[in-house]
């Protein structure tokens, strides 16, 4: 025996506006979408994408920073090497 899908529209649903009825339908539907997750793994790839943006991001201007201070010391370092091994006469 094959099982038929009545596609007839739910009595509920062909209330008159402003009745009950039309408002057990949205309260219906309401839970239903709060229930569903279709979409849900885009939301957190969307999220893990977004963080490690962001930390790429963080890291590189903290990398570039400590580069750039990391460069003066050396170069300063180098400066006072060079004057004590070759001082001015």
């Amino acid at each position: 025996m094959r099982h038929r899908i009545d596609l007839r529209a739910d009595p509920v649903d062909v209330a008159r506006p402003g009745s009950t009825a039309t408002g057990l339908t949205m309260v219906r539907k309401f839970k239903t979408f709060l229930q569903s997750d279709a979409g849900a793994v885009t939301v957190d790839w969307v999220v893990l994408t977004a963080s490690v943006v962001a930390m790429a991001a963080i890291s590189f201007f903290e990398i570039r920073d400590n580069a750039d201070n990391m460069d003066n010391a050396a170069g300063d370092r180098l400066g006072q090497e060079i004057t004590v091994l070759y001082p001015a006469d």
